[in-house]
Parts: structure tokens; sequence; C-alpha cells
């Protein structure tokens, strides 16, 4: 099956769980893939965003932008390791940034927040799982869909917001898991 069919056999599911999403859900925006999709569904979301307007400058979207400043901002450290009952410096350096973003949808009032949680790790979107043999990114996809978990999750449960993620809905997890990939024989 060539790359573009997989591409529309994701696709028609994934659109069709982002339009499940609540009315007013806003979008936790990185400016990566992940979100962008999300935002490309064409949904009039008003979306707090991390990093990037660009890829979805077309989309009806609200943008709240949220400054990141992290070494002279740590007014957020405490909630963040207090919430997750971690010191782990990469869990809280990104979380931190997570928490900012979800901090100003609660202020500016939205209830509910979509993140693009989960795609990076079940579709090998990290540059560590381009080196892998096929069998072991399989092994790596199968035990990250079992045990992962987002940061995101927890501090909107803590702060009184639901969380959306369509990336990990089970449709979509299902796709993720038929996944192979196909070593290139050079040419």
């Amino acid at each position: 099956m060539a790359a573009t069919d997989r591409v529309a056999e994701l696709r028609r599911p994934l659109i069709d769980i982002i339009k499940r999403l609540p009315p007013g859900c806003a979008i936790s925006l990185s400016g990566g893939l992940d979100t962008s999709i999300i935002a490309e569904a064409n949904l009039p979301c008003p979306t707090p965003e991390l990093a990037a307007q660009e890829p979805v400058s077309h989309a009806p979207i609200t943008h709240a932008a949220t400054p990141l400043d992290l070494v002279r901002d740590t007014s957020l450290l405490e909630f963040t390791v207090r919430t997750l009952g971690s010191f782990d410096p990469m869990e809280i350096r990104n979380s931190d940034a997570v928490a900012r973003v979800l901090m100003e949808c609660k202020k500016l009032g939205w209830e509910n927040v979509a993140t693009g949680d989960g795609t990076d790790e079940l579709f090998a979107g990290y540059s560590f799982l381009h080196k892998l043999e096929p069998q072991a990114l399989k092994n790596y996809l199968v035990r990250m869909a079992k045990i992962m978990r987002f940061s995101a999750v927890h501090m909107l449960e803590a702060i009184g917001l639901k969380v959306w993620q369509p990336h990990l809905d089970p449709k979509a997890l299902e796709f993720a898991l038929t996944c192979t990939k196909r070593l290139s024989t050079g040419g």
C-alpha cells in the first residue's frame, strides 16, 4: 500500500475524532505537526499557542499567544512539580511550558483543551526512533502505547479543565500500531 493511501486511511477517522471535540475546545498549539493537524481540521477553536502561527494561519481560529521565558519566570514550577510529583529536569522543563498554556486557557475561560499528545510517540516522530530496526521500532511503539502518560492530563485535572487527546483515541491508536517501517534500499 502506498504511503499516500495510508495517510488517507488515517485522515478519515482522525477528522471524525477531531470533529467530535466539544464546541469551543481550545488547542494547545505548539506549531508541531501533531497540533497543526488538529487545527487544520478547520474547527473554529481558540488556540493558546507556544510557538507558531504560520502552520495554521489560514484556519478559522483565534490565537492567544503565551510567551515563554523559562529562565526568568519560575512562578509555575512549584505547581508543575507538585502536580506531577516529579523532579525530573526534562519532564519539568517541558511540563512547565505546558502549564503556562493551560493556565492561559483557564484564565480565558476555556473548559476543554485539545493536545497533540501521543503523535510523536506513536508515529515515530522523534529522530532517535528513525535509527531503530523495524522490529525494534514496532516493539517500542507497542510498549509506548501501553505506558505513555502526558503531563497535560494531570495539570488540566488539577486546574479543573478537561483534556482531549485526538491522537490517542482508540481508532487512531489502533491505526498507529498497524504502521510499519520500510527500510530504504537506495536508489
